[in-house]
């Protein structure tokens, strides 16, 4: 029966390969973004099957062959995307240039690409630059990290292009350490160890981390650390990689008021853990202080107007006649009352925080497809169909680069957000209807 179980995983293990491997047919200038989301739906198809199996099939507990098999087949995956040029995103261009500046003398929170002071640096990839008109909008820790890359890639290659293909590397080994934290996670949570493939065999990880670079593994991997830490009870260490972690992108702010409610108040004022937190605070800033002021003007730029992928906020601008400002109030404040409900409602803290990142993801006004790589680790210690159902239609958000790299027109299609959208949606309902009437079903047995 194991040697079955098994031969289904390969089986599946195999398909996704097959369509990981296909997607290097799509590197195209401009990519052929069809062709891509085909193979991506392809891959998840065969991803969510296995996700099934690992849940529901008896084969929670595979033994340690059976995570052995897993981690493997997840580095093979991992390896087929990492040559992958960076066909859909330009970000990497902008995580160059940062780390640029900086070797350069430069301050990343003052100065932006077009500026004309820094014009001597622009290259043959400035073209490929996201937001030349705007300042960092990354935490210190990822600045760090790009101005140590820089150094190390410069030195390889003078090709501009290449040094940001390069940086692509420390994030994908990042990653894995994600995975590797996200074992003890599991473990203290008594969760079976195969469902560690909701993560590893994740498409959206693979592609997007592996295949496109992008940033977020870091502050994936102190979040993961700073719950291990809490749920261990050690919240000193907890505060100290969850403030890491808000150094490195602001969002897991949304944590704090979880991680006070469970980590009581007297465990984080007047105590070394204040000290330890403001002295960490402090170093991480100390090399940017003279520009960390315009981190925040910089970031409510994109509070007015921007907006790509929205899901409810969508729904709350076109109620507003298309009010940016009253929308993003909205928002916030739909933001703050969830989270309010969140803390009284008393879950574990790893329950809320999943709850707290799926609600700031559905009342954002952008949600790129690697922002959900946030909840994959969530998912896997609290399996969702209607979650693993959004990692894999967020693909469609990709059809706004048909237009975009031909006639830079940036065009987000309302029929194909809703074929996104509306799936989830029904699918996130359902799965709370039946939470309650287990809960019902619960209680009235009790009595």
């Amino acid at each position: 029966m194991l040697n079955r179980h098994y031969g289904l995983l390969l089986l599946l293990a195999v398909m996704m390969e097959v369509a990981l491997v296909s997607l290097h047919g799509t590197r195209q200038n401009p990519p052929h973004v069809v062709e891509f989301i085909t193979a991506y739906l392809v891959a998840s198809l065969s991803y969510l099957v296995s996700c099934y199996l690992v849940i529901n099939k008896n084969q929670a507990y595979l033994g340690r062959a059976g995570v052995r098999f897993i981690w493997s087949m997840a580095i093979l995956f991992r390896l087929t995307m990492l040559p992958l040029d960076l066909q859909l995103s330009e970000d990497l261009h902008r995580y160059r240039w940062n780390g640029m500046l900086q070797v350069a003398g430069g301050n990343p929170y003052t100065a932006a690409p077009e500026s004309p002071s820094w014009s001597h640096i622009q290259d043959e990839s400035y073209r490929s630059i996201p937001g030349k008109q705007l300042p960092t909008v990354y935490g210190p820790v990822l600045e760090m990290v790009y101005a140590a890359t820089y150094t190390i890639t410069a030195s390889v290659t003078d090709d501009p292009v290449r040094q940001a293909w390069f940086f692509k590397i420390p994030f994908a080994l990042i990653e894995l350490m994600v995975g590797w934290a996200l074992v003890g996670l599991l473990r203290v949570l008594n969760r079976p160890p195969s469902w560690l493939l909701i993560y590893l065999w994740s498409p959206l990880i693979i592609v997007e981390f592996w295949g496109q670079g992008h940033n977020d593994p870091l502050v994936m991997l102190f979040v993961v650390l700073a719950l291990s830490a809490a749920v261990s009870c050690r919240w000193h260490r907890a505060w100290n990689w969850l403030s890491v972690a808000v150094l490195t992108k602001l969002w897991p702010l949304l944590l704090v008021p979880l991680f006070i409610l469970h980590g009581t108040v007297r465990r984080l004022f007047w105590s070394k853990t204040t000290f330890s937190i403001l002295a960490l605070v402090s170093l991480l800033l100390a090399p940017y202080w003279d520009g960390i002021a315009n981190w925040g003007a910089t970031l409510s730029v994109f509070t007015d107007g921007r907006q790509n992928n929205a899901g409810i906020y969508a729904v709350i601008l076109a109620i507003s006649g298309d009010d940016y400002r009253l929308t993003t109030a909205v928002t916030i404040v739909l933001l703050l009352a969830m989270l309010l409900v969140l803390v009284t409602l008393r879950w574990g803290i790893v329950q809320g925080s999943m709850a707290a990142v799926v609600v700031m993801l559905l009342l954002s006004a952008n949600c790129f497809p690697w922002y959900l790589g946030w909840l994959v680790p969530f998912i896997a210690i609290y399996p969702n169909i209607g979650l693993l159902l959004w990692t894999t239609l967020i693909v469609l958000s990709y059809h706004v680069l048909i237009d975009y790299t031909v006639l830079g027109i940036w065009h987000d299609s309302f029929e194909l957000r809703l074929l996104q959208y509306l799936p989830v949606y029904a699918m996130l309902l359902w799965s709370t209807c039946r939470l309650k009437y287990r809960v019902r079903e619960r209680l009235e047995k009790s009595t």
